[in-house]
């Protein structure tokens, strides 16, 4: 089944956590969700969800078509995969301006303009182990790296 929220400003077409919800959330798929940012997930205001063997396939956002977190929060994916996302303007897998713990986790054939698996943002902490970034693909001509871009000042 997919979601949709307001296209325009609404965040979170599978899941939204805000005002510091920190789930636990196990073996789940979010499959052609669209949002104006986090198509599957979107974390604001200090919220910090676990994810476990959770897939984001085919979902779109113009910010964070997979995943969207913004500078106050700290979700922790494990065994997770990033699979033909769509940021339009930043973030195909996950744009991340928070803490965010990715572990064992799979970004493949995600796409954006910026950031086709990862768009990093200024002050944010990323910690990447034992994952797979791979086939990313911008959408129109950007001097950004296909796999990972990152805010500078």
């Amino acid at each position: 089944m997919s979601n949709r929220a307001d296209p325009d400003d609404g965040g979170g077409g599978g899941i939204a956590c805000t005002k510091g919800a920190s789930p636990n959330i196990v073996d789940v798929t979010f499959f052609q969700n669209r949002a104006g940012s986090g198509g599957g997930l979107f974390c604001v205001f200090g919220s910090s969800p676990v994810m476990t063997r959770a897939n984001f396939i085919e979902n779109t956002a113009r910010t964070g078509g997979g995943v969207y977190v913004e500078d106050d929060c700290a979700p922790t994916f494990s065994d997770c995969s990033f699979d033909r996302n769509l940021g339009d303007l930043a973030g195909g897998g996950v744009l991340n301006g928070g803490v965010t713990r990715f572990d064992r986790c799979t970004f493949c054939g995600n796409r954006a303009a910026q950031g086709a698996c990862l768009w990093l943002g200024y002050f944010s902490n990323t910690r990447t182990s034992n994952s797979i970034l791979a086939f990313g693909q911008r959408d129109r001509p950007s001097p950004a790296s296909e796999a990972i871009s990152w805010k500078l000042g």
